[in-house]
């Protein structure tokens, strides 16, 4: 092959004299002249690099055990770039449904100086699909045939006892996130519902992550119904580029009863089914269902240790820790608070008979002193100015306003389980002064600090995986290598090199919106729940950011390399023997 250039209006044009049997080169020299025309030869037309006879293109699809993909559709398209010089698809040129043997061909005139985007779906076109952007390009008179191998999602569900729940349906859906960044889907998010076989396993086709497609997250969403009619959701289930992978789902169980603290059972009350955070903090709500006639019970979800929760007379969570969620299922006896007020006069002020208490909240400092905090609500007296009511587990100072603006009142702290009686007397010794702190009787503060928490099942210990949370762990015996201390499992995970710490980074990431990573930099210590975490801007090609629990600060994790990086920095040295008393993820 040999160029030579001529004059042409002024400008030098390019001419190929092309050697046969060398496709790439030939196109490279086209689409010279075709750039140097477009970029500098005004006068004249660019030259049309559309090829005149047309070529076949063949595309095999596969998974990556090597068989074949048979009924999935896509679509070819010329490959363009938007404002931001990304990657989008522009003009289709062809598609079809793959046969039998993966396969499918067709024929069209290539632009030779185009790359092209190849668009694959198995249940949806816009949910779950995968694209590929520089796919393929062609040569004027040759054929191309393209092989892509796609990752399956193989689905396994087992019942409480270990048996697999065969020809059982369910739905699977692309996960979004809200704005407090917790997962979501909704009926449009819906991908394919599903159904297992005889052999206890659904196979589906969704793609992983994929920063060039906006508006995705890579992480979908498993709904179920349980035994008992309960809907069991699965969120933040991924997808890897280059395998196989099967997700195991154990419908593990708890089932109970709801009383009061007299004894009666409680009916057509709400029980939700929270994570519980190795810091004795809920995380998100899992799952939830209504005691029926008998005050009865039951829910199912993957066995670990979690947190129930019911509603008390103000409509706050009252919270039963450390409930174990175990493969035969579990069975709980849950028993509420009663809390009997009392409001008499001492000092002949005369009460009226529609005299009510202010309920509050009680807030701890680090030396376990409690101060009034925000109002619970209003505790209504009858004409006898008492009351009986079901408060969430905790501390409390319950208060009359008096005359001439003075307040009475008497702090105690309600145990589920238990009948107490408070009494509110309007006498000097019941007398509140501004900004005075209390000693609670039966009290315990939180692991972390500010308010203080009540164990109605079992206690949370304050581990050393709650004090490292969201920290990176440096072996500073070994070999130094790094760790990464999972905010929610309180677990800690290997980050090995680069593109380990990439995964475990991608794995427990956290969706974001551009608005609320804003507000992150700008105020970070509102966002102190958040400490920790990995954060992924959702709306902005799903960029990584490790928000970092010791200076509040937001670290961008760009490339493999860069987070492992990054992390390593911000790393705290550790011994092996206190890393041993954390236990490991995967």
């Amino acid at each position: 092959m040999f160029k030579s250039g001529k004059i042409i209006g002024g400008f030098l044009v390019l001419i190929a004299v092309l050697a046969i049997g060398e496709p790439a080169a030939a196109r490279d020299d086209v689409c010279d002249v075709y750039i140097y025309e477009n970029n500098y030869n005004y006068n004249l037309p660019a030259p049309s690099t559309v090829c005149e006879r047309e070529s076949q293109f063949t595309l095999t699809l596969r998974n990556f055990s090597g068989e074949a993909l048979a009924g999935f559709k896509f679509a070819l398209y010329e490959q363009d770039t938007d404002n931001y010089g990304l990657p989008i698809a522009g003009d289709k040129v062809g598609g079809g449904t793959t046969d039998s043997l993966g396969q499918f061909n067709f024929s069209f005139k290539p632009d030779q100086c185009k790359s092209h985007v190849l668009h694959v779906w198995d249940k949806k076109e816009n949910l779950g699909e995968f694209w590929f952007f520089n796919a393929v390009t062609f040569a004027c008179d040759y054929n191309r045939n393209l092989t892509k191998s796609l990752p399956a999602l193989h689905i396994v569900l087992r019942d409480a006892a270990g048996e697999l729940k065969k020809n059982y349906s369910f739905s699977l859906y692309a996960q979004r996130y809200d704005a407090d960044n917790n997962p979501i889907f909704e009926s449009g998010d819906l991908i394919a519902s599903l159904k297992t076989g005889a052999s206890g396993q659904a196979t589906v086709y969704v793609a992983p992550y994929n920063p060039y497609r906006r508006g995705q997250t890579g992480f979908y969403a498993v709904s179920a119904k349980d035994a008992d009619g309960n809907n069991s959701v699965l969120y933040n289930i991924s997808v890897p580029e280059n395998k196989d992978y099967t997700l195991s789902y154990d419908f593990s169980g708890v089932s109970g009863e709801l009383r009061d603290a007299k004894g009666q059972l409680l009916t057509g009350k709400e029980v939700r089914l929270y994570e519980q955070t190795a810091a004795g903090t809920l995380g998100r709500e899992l799952e939830k269902a209504k005691t029926d006639a008998n005050g009865r019970f039951r829910l199912e979800y993957p066995a670990g240790t979690y947190a129930l929760a019911v509603r008390d007379y103000f409509n706050r969570e009252n919270i039963f820790w450390g409930i174990a969620v175990k493969p035969a299922g579990d069975y709980q006896k849950l028993t509420t608070n009663l809390t009997n007020f009392t409001l008499s006069d001492a000092q002949g002020e005369g009460l009226s008979s529609t005299a009510s208490l202010k309920l509050y909240s009680l807030s701890a400092d680090a030396n376990g002193s409690f101060y009034r905090d925000k109002q619970v609500g209003t505790i209504k007296l009858n004409s006898n100015r008492t009351a009986s009511l079901s408060l969430a587990a905790g501390p409390y100072l319950a208060v009359y306003a008096g005359k001439n603006n003075q307040d009475y009142g008497q702090t105690f702290y309600a145990k589920n389980g238990v009948t107490q009686a408070v009494k509110v007397v309007v006498s000097g010794n019941y007398l509140l002064s501004s900004g005075q702190s209390f000693q609670v009787s039966g009290a315990t503060v939180s692991p972390i600090g500010g308010s203080a928490s009540a164990s109605a099942a079992s206690s949370v210990p304050v581990s050393l995986a709650t004090r490292l949370q969201g920290r990176i762990l440096l072996q500073v015996e070994s070999q130094g290598q790094a760790w990464y201390v999972e905010p929610v499992s309180g677990k800690k995970y290997y980050l090995g090199r680069p593109a380990d710490a990439f995964e475990v980074m991608r794995r427990f990431g956290l969706g974001i919106s551009n608005a609320d990573l804003a507000a992150v930099r700008s105020n970070p210590g509102a966002w102190r729940r958040l400490a920790g975490r990995i954060l992924l801007q959702t709306e902005d090609k799903g960029q990584a950011y490790y928000f970092d629990p010791v200076d509040l600060q937001l670290y961008y994790l760009n490339r493999p390399a860069d987070a492992f990086e990054i992390m390593r920095q911000r790393g705290l040295g550790i011994k092996n023997s206190d890393l041993n008393k954390i236990s490991s993820g995967f």
